[in-house]
């Protein structure tokens, strides 16, 4: 497979300025840890009612679809068909949850898949360019470390579909907008339960910040953590894991070998493997929004997750 170039000079939409990238990457690391911080303080200090524990959960999991099965299994994989409504919402919600530009997220996540934990993944826990690391290194770059670095223009071969689709190319220059726009929306649905500014900065501290966090590190947590802790198939090729407290935590996206061996799936969690967002796609299939879901053969499953008993049988 040829590689990559990761100093391809073509400008198109999907790149931008690393001062740009450095801000996002400002952005996620220090205003939402020192915002939620406050937010913990404040709490402490005069307690939390549950309308806002309420709509920081919710607004949680509207988010976390957006990023699971909008941006990884729709954008990234084409693991279903949908609505042309539906797909600019999913790119609307996965661009709320604030991890990147949009075009910038989906590009990383099919470079990452094309070199998996070899060099040229952008985010293993097992290389850093060529350079093979330690264990602690590896979680450390592939966690968020790997966001300091200057990031390549987007390849226009990896992702032609996207930069063919003016309404997403507009969504990924106004991503930055999107994502602050995500952060204040909970602050004027506040406003509604109790007209005033203290209700208005709750919304945006919790329902903004503190979900923008959690979805940050449990996001980077399927890289870095998701390649190195949990269970593996005997004869697997790779090093992704599946991880139950990450597939629980990302709606299913933690069962990350399962994900690995059949990438186009919009099923990741097999058998008793809980898997939140394929089960939203399922009822949505149910409504007509989605068809065409992508599923491995049931006998490939099965020879994968026990290849003894598989080649027994036969």
């Amino acid at each position: 497979m040829a590689r990559i170039s990761l100093s391809h000079p073509l400008a198109v939409p999907g790149r931008h300025s690393f001062a740009a990238e450095l801000s996002y990457v400002f952005f996620m690391l220090g205003v939402t840890t020192v915002a939620t911080a406050i937010a913990i303080w404040l709490a402490v200090a005069e307690g939390l009612e549950l309308f806002f524990v309420v709509l920081t959960v919710v607004y949680l999991a509207i988010t976390t679809f957006g990023v699971t099965g909008g941006l990884h299994r729709y954008f990234s994989h084409k693991s279903f068909r949908c609505k042309r409504w539906l797909e600019i919402v999913l790119a609307l919600l996965g661009t709320l949850a604030g991890q990147d530009f949009f075009i910038r997220w989906i590009y990383v996540h099919r470079v990452h898949h094309r070199y998996t934990d070899q060099p040229g993944d952008p985010h293993s826990p097992w290389y850093d360019g060529e350079k093979r690391l330690g264990v602690v290194r590896g979680l450390i770059h592939a966690h968020n470390g790997w966001l300091f670095r200057p990031e390549p223009a987007v390849v226009p071969s990896v992702v032609p579909d996207l930069l063919r689709d003016p309404v997403l190319v507009a969504i990924d220059r106004l991503s930055p907008l999107i994502t602050l726009a995500g952060v204040i929306l909970p602050g004027l649905i506040a406003l509604l339960y109790e007209p005033s500014l203290h209700a208005f900065m709750l919304g945006v501290l919790w329902a903004g910040f503190v979900r923008l966090f959690i979805m940050y590190h449990v996001s980077w947590g399927v890289n870095s953590f998701g390649h190195r802790f949990g269970g593996k198939v005997p004869d697997q090729t790779h090093n992704a894991r599946n991880n139950p407290l990450l597939g629980i935590l990302t709606f299913g996206d933690g069962w990350h070998a399962n994900h690995h061996e059949f990438a186009a799936s919009a099923r990741h969690g097999f058998g008793a493997q809980l898997d939140i967002t394929y089960l939203i796609l399922c009822a949505m299939a149910k409504l007509g929004w989605v068809w065409d879901l992508r599923l491995p053969p049931e006998q490939a499953v099965q020879s994968w997750r026990q290849p003894k008993a598989a080649s027994a049988s036969r």
